[in-house]
């Protein structure tokens, strides 16, 4: 397992905990840290992602909640919102890395941690998201990475 994915598997369990319980992302950096999640991880990535996920919260949901409907984000499990928010965290806040890239790794992570089918459901989401964004010319970066 790469240092990237590793930061982006931390992600989708500090905001999950996040979801549950907001706090400082600075405080859940260190819980992190401290309970050796991070290890293997690519701290850095991790750190500013957990931060920009927080920071831009009410604008990923306000991406999230058009593409899941007629669903609402509240009735999104836990783990679904956590890889939505990585993934569209990352869709905004890193357009050095290809789309594909970060809707594979979701699509991942939802294998790993969400439901038997969640992963089309959060690959489905996240591939009209990153069209949308790319149609206003905002991160859509197509290549490989």
């Amino acid at each position: 397992m790469n240092e990237r994915h590793r930061a982006r598997e931390a992600l989708v369990q500090a905001l999950y905990q996040w979801h549950y319980n907001p706090q400082d992302p600075r405080q859940l950096e260190m819980e992190f840290l401290d309970a050796g999640y991070l290890e293997g991880a690519e701290r850095a990535y991790f750190q500013h992602l957990l931060r920009k996920a927080v920071e831009r919260q009410e604008e990923i949901d306000g991406l999230i909640a058009p593409a899941i409907m007629p669903r609402r984000l509240s009735e999104l499990t836990g783990v679904e919102q956590a890889i939505l928010r990585a993934g569209v965290g990352e869709l905004l806040e890193r357009e050095d890395v290809p789309y594909r890239v970060v809707i594979n790794e979701a699509v991942e992570l939802a294998k790993s941690f969400g439901t038997d089918q969640g992963y089309r459901f959060v690959n489905a989401v996240l591939d009209r998201i990153a069209r949308e964004r790319r149609a206003q010319g905002e991160g859509g970066t197509a290549g490989d990475g």
